[in-house]
């Protein structure tokens, strides 16, 4: 009599539960020792993220432009800046383009690279064109050919400033909440007072403030500073993705 010999084929439900349970204790182990790392590698980029964007901001509040000559100095165009931020149509934006090494505009900054410059296939990146981080007001002429597709790079980010008012008799810092938001005051540093004016009185005088940077949902120029349903608004954007505490002085 000829027996039939079955041959075993794949694995027990045992042995397939066994296994499971070896890889989950792996990722386990893996996620324990890598999973801080990873948390600690996002916050750093996030931190130099946030740092460019504060540095820019102030690097660009300290300093008044050929063809700004709505103001008086810079600590003017700081205080106003700081004062219409809340508005839309004075708000701030920070944001990277492509731009021509050497070409400037009006107002010193460096040319948009166009589109031709950004795709020849004989020109280099960071050598005929380079990346420029600025802070401009969103009524400025230069936002036509820095925010078009191909130029900007990354995230446009709204900047929203608020005072930090020192209250009598305290050495704390607190929001502006009292309806003086969009007229910051400025702190007089002879005596360390309070006081609400314009940006010519007190020659000693600083603000501080409390700045808030929001990410737009689009970084090219229509939507951008476009207005009417569908636009972009402060009430809109959420939390704000970073916020630090400085202080302007004169």
């Amino acid at each position: 009599m000829r027996k039939n010999i079955s041959s075993r084929k794949g694995f027990s439900l045992v042995e397939v539960v066994i296994a499971i349970g070896i890889v989950a204790m792996l990722l386990t182990t893996f996620m324990a020792v890598f999973g801080p790392a990873q948390k600690s590698i996002n916050k750093a980029l996030g931190a130099a993220e946030a740092n460019r964007l504060v540095h820019t901001l102030e690097n660009e509040m300290a300093i008044l432009r050929p063809e700004e000559t709505d103001y008086t100095t810079s600590f003017d165009k700081a205080f106003q800046w700081i004062s219409g931020s809340h508005d839309k149509g004075k708000a701030i934006l920070v944001y990277q383009y492509q731009a021509i090494p050497d070409k400037e505009n009006n107002d010193g900054t460096l040319e948009a690279a166009g589109i031709a410059v950004i795709n020849g296939t004989q020109n280099i990146p960071g050598v005929d064109y380079i990346t420029q981080t600025v802070a401009r007001r969103i009524d400025a002429s230069t936002l036509s050919d820095e925010l078009l597709p191909g130029v900007v790079q990354g995230r446009v980010y709204a900047v929203r400033m608020t005072q930090l008012y020192k209250k009598v008799g305290s050495n704390g810092l607190e929001l502006l909440k009292n309806g003086e938001e969009l007229k910051p005051g400025i702190v007089n540093s002879s005596d360390d007072t309070n006081v609400l004016g314009n940006s010519v009185e007190y020659d000693d005088g600083y603000i501080t403030l409390q700045v808030e940077f929001f990410p737009l949902n689009n970084n090219l120029h229509a939507y951008v500073v476009g207005s009417g349903t569908g636009s972009w608004s402060f009430d809109k954007l959420g939390s704000p993705v970073a916020t630090q505490n400085i202080a302007v002085r004169r």
